[in-house]
């Protein structure tokens, strides 16, 4: 473990990498997450496995912080999203060739997972899980969002409608994949990144947020998708078994408040449901206080550092765009992180790291530093 440890200081020093706070504290967890296996050996995947994500997922961060093209890299979200996007047109549309698709790409096993959701009527799109496909039209309709609100001189009027007429069908898919977490984080979200840029008109901003919350109860109690939402929310299973999960953690944390039971563990307690689906209460457990003071600071400065940026670039006229977007998937990262399992899943995390990445590079190079300081 400690040959890894030096192999990858020495790797981030030859390639330059500045090590600051933020790099040695995911460095950390990956060494406690190394250190976990000691306490048992029949975990050691599931600890490959995340450690693995963790190690990949900084050397992203480490990537994008030196400076990378950042516009190409948003580019490609949009490519992936619009991938995920274009899965659910196919499943309505096709279904039968989704289908023999599907079990082409995804192998037996996984098909049999999305068959589950096919014969549900539940969007799912090219993946075995709407989970995935309801993250990636969440970050579809983030980025959509933040050109939106790219002032209206940079942008045709054709263009405009077209992006909104994109993002209400993007909107109305993520529904149809029945995940209640994004469809409630990315209305939350896009208000508030629609009142920061409109803090100068308050009052049009409240008018706003009214509309759009009415118009959401209108859908969810007038419409099928709507109301397939709220009968999963109300009744006995309107957790899906979460609460149960929250107890078991917390016992486990309580049992091991200073280091926790061992990191990447929470699969071997919790049986079928693999993670936590809060990535709080997880880290808890497994790693105890001494995890959730070592990656809590993290978020928290990342997130400030995106919202000091774009208030800044807002202030004073700047091309917000970028720094928008990196927002809008850091907020919809951690308040996923409530309900769900994105610091234990490979594609949220990477993408986490990434705009954590370009967020640093931005304020390195940001001509409002001393601004950004302050704000």
């Amino acid at each position: 473990m400690m040959l890894i440890a030096t192999a990858f200081l020495l790797f981030a020093y030859t390639k330059k990498i500045s090590i600051n706070h933020q790099f040695l504290a995911w460095f950390t967890y990956i060494i406690l997450t190394l250190l976990s296996v000691l306490r048992d050996f029949s975990n050691l995947n599931n600890v490959i496995e995340f450690g693995g994500a963790l190690v990949i997922g900084l050397l992203i961060y480490s990537w994008n912080s030196k400076g990378s093209s950042q516009i190409l890299q948003i580019k490609a979200l949009v490519a992936v999203s619009f991938v995920a996007f274009l899965g659910c047109i196919v499943q309505l549309v096709a279904p039968e060739f989704l289908a023999w698709f599907n079990l082409l790409h995804l192998g037996l096993e996984k098909f049999q997972i999305c068959d589950g959701f096919l014969k549900d009527r539940t969007l799912v799109g090219f993946s075995f899980q709407s989970a995935i496909t309801g993250f990636y039209l969440s970050v579809f309709i983030g980025i959509l969002s933040c050109y939106l609100l790219k002032p209206s001189i940079e942008m045709r009027a054709v263009n405009k409608k077209i992006i909104f007429l994109l993002l209400v069908i993007c909107y109305v898919f993520l529904m149809q994949t029945g995940k209640r977490s994004f469809v409630l984080l990315v209305i939350l979200i896009d208000l508030f990144m629609y009142c920061l840029y409109n803090r100068k008109y308050m009052l049009k901003a409240l008018f706003v947020s009214i509309v759009v919350c009415v118009l959401f109860l209108v859908i969810l109690l007038k419409t099928d998708v709507g109301m397939r939402l709220v009968m999963r929310t109300v009744g006995d299973s309107w957790s899906s078994g979460r609460i149960n999960i929250y107890g078991v953690l917390w016992d486990e944390f309580m049992q091991n408040p200073i280091i926790g039971k061992g990191i990447a563990t929470s699969s071997n307690i919790l049986g079928r449901y693999n993670n936590g689906h809060n990535i709080y209460l997880q880290i808890l457990s497994e790693s105890g206080l001494i995890g959730i003071f070592v990656l809590m600071p993290v978020f928290i400065h990342d997130l400030g550092s995106s919202m000091k940026l774009l208030n800044a670039k807002i202030r004073y006229g700047d091309d917000s765009f970028v720094v928008a977007v990196c927002l809008f998937l850091e907020l919809l990262f951690l308040g996923w992180g409530f309900s769900g399992n994105p610091l234990y899943d490979v594609y949220p995390l990477v993408i986490y790291m990434l705009v954590a990445g370009i967020i640093r590079n931005e304020i390195k190079k940001s001509k409002y530093i001393s601004q950004i300081k302050t704000l």
